[in-house]
């Protein structure tokens, strides 16, 4: 069960309990307490159940002013003007007898995670709610007498002698307090008053429709006034009131991007700079890709991600649009200037970049820090086309772009710019090199397409192709594509190394596979310290890739490399049954000798040690050591154990005569194991 803290104070309740997908908690109000506190419960219920509710609507009102209620049993500290709400309600009886969703108190306010869930809830809350109720707050103020003038139909106002018999009456004065009202600054509500399909608005105990609210804003300022009337400043402070602000909003959002909703609401407030956005994603339509709710999200991705999705719907002519842009955004959710243009977790590789070629990937507008690794860090693809117009990008960008996989910067680059897309930067890589050796595939089909690309192109440093690149790293997938392309040759002095290449790598068969289908892979070529491929395919522990080459017909399978280790070797210091067994089904000599020479030494103490010496070439003195002896080095007899398992007659004779069953009584004392020691596994 969470802990939770109420929305203000120290207390510490365990009132929320994890919800379930598309659950929400509604709240009743239940009878006073025994000392006529507000008592409430709260219970959990799917939406998909289309359970019947009232939403509020509200603003939370001063931190500094709260009171208690009871909450499920405990006590609970709410805002004031939330108390005053629940008062107010109880008092009204069945009007509020059945169940509400009120913020506050469904949200577990102190988990960002319980609210990210909720919030993504919200525009099916507030859609699905019977009746969103505003509550304005308590009657002061002559709200009384407003709320029964504006009580009165739409039909009523639109005799202009009566909207004009309004103004400097009291009752002008109090509809200017109610549109004045705190509620009214409140970015929340637009969401909620956007989303409710049946909205009332609440101050005291008077309730109204909210469309006849609307429909007395909309007729002031459709009648043209007289110069007398438009002086009077009830009416002034009606025509610019908050209340019109939210009013006009509905009006006009017929095309709701979120770029144009934070516009449009951006003289509104909320207390986490966050919410500015988060609360309008309920009703935003388009440009809110990529955006969900989370509290511990980047402000600067968060901004940029807004401009971008506005950018692809309605793309910016010039970068003093886009710096006016990200003006506007910083301003709306109060937020340094240039703070958009930081680039929040970039790499090494970037900072150099952007140390060395700030002034040239640098557009000078006034104040602005529009850069072109800011469009390619954030993604503004309009940023970038509109820098590479100004012709300030440098070839070496090219290169990099293909390196960090960015094909549509690449491929911009080459269109506005017209770079050879062959030319070598300072590194002697051309884009293909980078592209390649990186492993973007998507890059190198695009490069692939381009006319007149050289696929043979070798790079300065080791004359090595985008091919032999590809394989170097392991890259499959590339690799596969540059083979497939009809102008691509591949050479035979390149086809030495590739086997021995792919094997390096870790489940390599795929590659190996590619590399032999071409039919021009020496099967037995070696390193210098004389390692074959199926060398390396058994010290990888890779049994997929032993399977292939033990499928060729030329293969050496007991070839040893320069210090006597046969894959089998190898296959045995890893005890690995599986590629060892298979080495053997194809002929593998487990008697043949490496290059290993067990020496007899006299320790300083007079007592008996070994030495292991690696050579060639054996005096006839030494004592030579097979695979079984070799298994009966570490002294436990676990090796010993492996080879009966990959099935080695321990009675077959090594070169000199010695079977495994007589090792023990020959080598030397090394550890617990001493001449006569009988290992369990001999018996």
């Amino acid at each position: 069960m969470d802990v939770a803290k109420g929305p203000v104070g120290e207390e510490v309740h365990t009132l929320y309990d994890a919800l379930p997908s598309r659950h929400i908690r509604l709240l009743s109000i239940l009878p006073d307490g025994p000392n006529g506190e507000v008592c409430c419960q709260l219970l959990p219920r799917s939406l998909d159940t289309q359970p019947r509710y009232t939403a509020l609507s509200y603003a939370w009102g001063a931190p500094s002013s709260h009171r208690k209620i009871i909450l499920n049993g405990e006590s609970y500290t709410v805002y004031e003007n939330l108390w005053r709400f629940l008062n107010q309600a109880r008092k009204l009886g069945s009007r509020f007898g059945g169940w509400l969703w009120i913020d506050a108190l469904c949200i577990n306010q102190s988990d960002n995670k319980d609210k990210e869930q909720q919030i993504v809830l919200m525009p099916d809350i507030y859609q699905s709610a019977d009746l969103v109720m505003i509550w304005l707050g308590p009657n002061y103020g002559e709200s009384d007498r407003a709320m029964r003038v504006l009580k009165k139909p739409t039909s009523y106002w639109q005799a202009k002698n009566n909207i004009l018999g309004v103004w400097g009456k009291p009752a002008g004065m109090a509809i200017r307090g109610i549109c004045s009202r705190r509620y009214w600054g409140r970015l929340w509500i637009f969401q909620e008053i956007m989303l409710g399909q049946n909205v009332e608005v609440m101050c005291g105990a008077m309730i109204i429709p909210l469309d006849s609210l609307k429909g007395f804003l909309l007729l002031v300022h459709e009648q043209q006034p007289s110069s007398r009337v438009a002086a009077k400043t009830e009416y002034q402070l009606i025509r610019h009131s908050p209340a019109w602000e939210i009013i006009k909003q509905m009006k006009d959002q017929h095309d709701r991007t979120l770029w144009g909703l934070m516009m449009g609401t951006s003289s509104l407030a909320c207390v986490q700079k966050l919410d500015y956005i988060y609360a309008l994603l309920g009703i935003a339509t388009k440009g809110k890709d990529d955006i969900v709710p989370d509290y511990k999200a980047s402000i600067p991705v968060l901004l940029n991600t807004i401009l971008k999705n506005q950018h692809e719907l309605q793309a910016p002519k010039s970068l003093e649009e886009v710096a006016d842009q990200c003006r506007k955004l910083e301003r709306t959710l109060g937020i340094d200037e240039d703070s958009m243009y930081v680039l929040e977790g970039h790499d090494e590789f970037m900072q150099t970049f952007i140390d060395a070629e700030w002034d040239e990937f640098t557009l000078c507008l006034g104040r602005t820090r529009i850069s072109f690794w800011w469009g390619v860090y954030y993604g503004h693809h309009v940023v970038q086309s509109l820098l590479c117009s100004y012709g300030v990008i440098p070839f070496e960008t090219l290169g990099q772009a293909a390196k960090r996989g960015n094909a549509v910067l690449l491929k911009l680059l080459l269109d506005v710019n017209g770079h050879d897309v062959d030319r070598k930067d300072d590194s002697g890589y051309a884009p293909l090199h980078y592209a390649a050796e990186n492993g973007h595939d998507h890059v190198v089909e695009m490069l692939l397409k381009l006319r007149g690309i050289n696929v043979n192109l070798r790079e300065g440093s080791t004359g090595m192709t985008s091919f032999q690149l590809a394989v170097l790293k392991g890259h499959e997938k590339v690799a596969a594509r540059i083979l497939a392309t009809s102008k691509f040759e591949l050479k035979e002095r390149d086809c030495e190394s590739l086997l021995l290449i792919a094997t390096s790598h870790s489940d390599a068969a795929g590659l190996v596979k590619l590399l032999l289908d071409t039919g021009k892979m020496d099967i037995n070529a070696c390193t210098d310290s004389g390692e074959t491929a199926l060398h390396s395919a058994a010290r990888n522990n890779d049994l997929a890739t032993v399977e292939l080459l033990l499928g060729t017909s030329q293969i050496e399978v007991s070839e040893p490399n320069e210090i006597g280790d046969t894959p089998l070797h190898l296959a045995t210091e890893n005890r690995n049954v599986a590629i060892a067994k298979l080495l053997l089904d194809h002929g593998a000599d487990f008697r043949i000798t490496p290059g290993v020479v067990l020496r007899d030494t006299v320790t300083p103490g007079g007592g008996y040690g070994r030495s292991i010496t690696f050579s060639p070439d054996i005096p006839g003195y030494e004592t030579k050591g097979s695979i079984l002896q070799l298994a009966l080095q570490d002294g436990t007899g676990e090796k010993g154990r492996f080879l009966l398992d990959a099935g080695v007659d321990i009675d077959a004779l090594a070169p000199d005569a010695i079977t495994a069953k007589r090792v023990d009584r020959i080598i030397p004392p090394v550890g617990p194991f001493y001449p006569g020691t009988r290992l369990p596994w001999m018996e």
